[in-house]
């Protein structure tokens, strides 16, 4: 029964995932969606949690779509999917201040963010170079290595 439940939540996070990027795209013109899969199967590859998994896909839905917290709920999404989601959505805040605010939250957090940054370094699409660095930069932060300094370009 336990893991029909993760199943169902997952497949909800899915379809919403799904349906908030419908239309977009990526800088190279390919489908969002194929970016948010990416990062759910990061995610799967690590072992993450089923939680994890879920806010892997929907990581981007509060600054991409109109969709709010009460409604993910309304959809059956779980309150520790939507707090993960809430922590790694960024506010009225510099990219440095992001960064180091994700710095100091929990490993999934951390997980998640890590996963996004990858795929966006790693999918082929050619970014600038301060773009890059920038994002190299949030990787060594979020990976223990906090010497560096992130560009705030």
């Amino acid at each position: 029964m336990r893991k029909r439940r993760r199943n169902e939540g997952l497949a909800r996070s899915i379809a919403l995932a799904a349906h908030g990027a419908t239309g977009q795209k990526d800088k190279a013109g390919r489908p969002y969606k194929t970016h948010l899969f990416s990062v759910a199967a990061d995610l799967v590859k690590q072992k993450a949690s089923s939680p994890v998994i879920q806010a892997g896909w929907l990581h981007d839905v509060f600054e991409d779509t109109d969709l709010m917290p009460v409604d993910l709920y309304g959809c059956g999404i779980k309150q520790e999917v939507i707090d993960l989601i809430l922590t790694l959505t960024r506010g009225d805040e510099t990219y440095r201040e992001y960064i180091l605010r994700l710095a100091s939250a929990s490993k999934q957090v951390q997980q998640i963010k890590i996963a996004d940054l990858t795929d966006h370094l790693t999918n082929g699409v050619v970014i600038p170079d301060s773009l890059k660095q920038r994002y190299y930069d949030a990787l060594a932060i979020l990976s223990g290595g906090g010497g560096r300094p992130v560009n705030v370009g």
